[in-house]
């Protein structure tokens, strides 16, 4: 809409300058017309040619300060497409931080999923239940899929994830473990 008016304004100076041309170049030529009348002493005509002159002079004068009001029209036009620019600038940037946050988010959670499933696949294997594991690997290799895309797509480091656990332990395997396993289990998952 903003640019739409601007072209408008700009169509309508160029049109006040050519008219502001026409009169530049007609005026003279009136002029050298009376001074032809005067001369044949047709007093009637000169007065008619005068009458013209004035009157383009005094047109080209409404049109010059239309072409002002119209050239600050535009100016403060431009200011607030300028303005809305900056807006939508800041705006897109904001937008493309959010999108950045969402995808760290979803890729922490790609990763807790992938870490919990082989935790529970670990648990499923000690308990004997093979065709668990394997859903519960599926699933974490799906993550971990998943995850490596969003990864790759927003050149995400591993300083950017320091502070989530990779080795988990699952529920049922610490109901079945006893204290001395749980002991062995904390150690080696502190390393």
């Amino acid at each position: 809409e903003l640019s739409s008016r601007k072209s408008s304004i700009q169509q309508d100076i160029a049109s006040f300058k050519q008219k502001i041309i026409f009169i530049d170049k007609r005026v003279p030529e009136l002029e050298a017309e009376k001074k032809v009348a005067t001369a044949a002493r047709n007093f009637k005509e000169a007065a008619r040619i005068a009458t013209e002159a004035k009157s383009l002079c005094v047109e080209k004068e409404n049109i010059q300060m239309e072409m002002d009001t119209a050239t600050s029209n535009l100016e403060k036009l431009e200011e607030e497409i300028k303005g809305t620019l900056d807006k939508l600038q800041e705006s897109e940037g904001m937008i493309s931080l959010k999108e950045k946050e969402l995808a760290m988010a979803r890729y922490q959670k790609l990763l807790l999923t992938a870490a919990t499933a082989r935790a529970e696949k670990a648990a499923a294997q000690e308990m004997g239940d093979v065709e668990e594991a394997n859903l519960l690997l599926a699933e974490a290799e799906a993550a971990d899929c998943e995850a490596e895309r969003i990864r790759s797509t927003y050149n995400f480091k591993a300083e950017d994830i320091s502070n989530l656990r990779k080795d988990l332990v699952s529920m049922d395997l610490v109901s079945i473990l006893d204290q001395k396993q749980l002991e062995k289990l904390d150690v080696s998952s502190s390393l």
